[in-house]
């Protein structure tokens, strides 16, 4: 049982080092930490304070962070709403139009 506890405790650590470079999608740490953070629970039942501890700043730490993912989250899902996704495609369409247009006018302008 101790070396299953050790397991999910270096499972743990592993996934949070991980995360820091997959979470990229805003939100995508709420999943991904909390799953960091629940592995680092059996790390409690080791025998030693050094496991324990860690298993507690661990815990804490990811769970801080599983938190921060969630409220980045909910932003992003209101940042969605009040910016449809039709109204940034046409605005993408008019500026490759503008850009088209300068530089029609620059190729057609006489030259010098």
């Amino acid at each position: 049982m101790i070396k299953i506890a050790k397991a999910c405790f270096w499972m743990s650590v592993a996934l949070g080092i991980l995360g820091q470079f997959v979470t990229f999608y805003p939100g995508a740490e709420l999943g991904w930490f909390a799953l960091a953070a629940f592995l680092a629970i059996p790390g409690f039942i080791v025998l030693k304070r050094s496991f324990r501890c860690a298993s507690l700043v661990l815990l804490v730490l990811w769970c801080a962070i599983s938190f921060l993912g969630y409220t980045r989250g909910k932003e992003y899902e209101q940042w969605l709403k009040n910016n449809p996704l039709e109204e940034r495609i046409q605005e993408s369409q008019e500026q490759l139009r503008l850009k088209e247009l300068n530089i029609t006018e620059e190729a057609e302008a006489p030259q010098h």
